[in-house]
């Protein structure tokens, strides 16, 4: 999804795969297995949250360029 949104040349072209990345990282949050003690859950998380805001800024992007 990240490659498909890098070769994308518009914001508009970007959305859809952006929205998608959304989706996946959003599972990822939702783990129901998550543990705070643990290193790996942790960093997980935190690129999740990342890349979940990131893929949020190119969706609104997208809907300025309509």
């Amino acid at each position: 999804m990240t490659q498909a949104i890098n070769q994308a040349r518009t914001a508009a072209e970007k959305a859809p795969w952006a929205q998608a990345l959304i989706e996946a990282a959003d599972v990822l949050l939702a783990c129901e297995q998550y543990d705070a003690g643990s290193l790996d859950c942790r960093l997980c998380r935190n690129f999740s949250e990342l890349r979940r805001k990131t893929a949020s800024l190119v969706v609104r992007a997208g809907r300025l360029g309509r």
